[in-house]
């Protein structure tokens, strides 16, 4: 492991904080055809990707019920999918996704009002500039390494995501969970009235997940991440009396 990486990871460990950085905007050219004449995904698996909806149902509250669908986000996964840089669902503007991820639970013992899940991951796509070639919102991945932590909440009831992205920033969300849908919604800070909406699909036995993940500003859809995650292997790591790991346990999540 390079040792800039390796710093990177033990920052990742100690730091948790949020950078005010300037949102830089530039003009996309995107495509202006009908949604209804893009062609579909040559994976099925992708096109329910931009069906995913939530059916009404009773919010799940109870902690236990909380802790068992966190439990099934851990693993080892691949990425696919896409980013629609323009958020207009036309396959011309979307960047196909690679990536990687390892999710550990922190705690595994009974208390699961304990239960949280520790998740390093690599996301990538081809680089877009503006057509003045300036950078553009969601023209670079963040995602390259990156944290992401799951906590069970039963306050609210549901669970609170917290990320640490590549640049150094931290950003916060506060999920439900309806079904096997997880629906988390927070404020990204660019000009105008703007909040990010990500939706999180885990169903019981199986081996794919899929994430959605929109930016919207003044109401309009304006970034889409559509990920779907193939779960690898579900490597389990040693464990502490107590059911918990240590700091150096987490060094290696990433890296298995």
């Amino acid at each position: 492991m390079p040792p800039s990486t390796a710093m990177f990871r033990r920052w990742l460990l100690w730091l948790v904080l949020a950078l005010p950085s300037p949102l830089l905007a530039a003009e996309l050219s995107c495509t202006q055809s009908p949604v209804g004449n893009s062609p579909p995904p040559a994976d099925n698996r992708l096109a329910l990707l931009d069906e995913v909806v939530v059916t009404p149902r009773k919010l799940t509250s109870r902690t236990r019920d909380l802790g068992a669908w966190l439990k099934r986000l851990e693993g080892q996964y691949s990425y696919d999918g896409y980013v629609d840089l323009c958020g207009n669902g036309n396959a011309a503007d979307r960047q196909p996704v690679t990536g990687r991820a390892d999710c550990v639970s922190l705690y595994n013992g009974n208390d699961e009002a304990r239960r949280s899940l520790y998740c390093v991951i690599d996301v990538r796509w081809p680089q877009v500039r503006g057509t003045d070639g300036a950078p553009v919102m969601g023209g670079e991945s963040p995602l390259s390494p990156a944290v992401v932590i799951y906590r069970v909440a039963p306050d609210l009831p549901g669970i609170q995501l917290l990320q640490l992205d590549s640049r150094g920033i931290a950003t916060h969300a506060r999920g439900q969970l309806t079904g096997d849908t997880l629906t988390a919604t927070e404020s990204c800070g660019y000009p105008g009235l703007c909040r990010k909406v990500t939706r999180i699909t885990a169903p019981p036995d199986s081996q794919d997940i899929s994430m959605l993940i929109d930016v919207e500003v003044d109401s309009r859809r304006a970034l889409r991440h559509a990920f779907l995650l193939h779960r690898e292997s579900n490597i389990q790591m040693r464990r502490g009396q107590h059911g918990a790991l240590t700091r150096d346990d987490l060094l290696i999540v990433g890296e298995r």
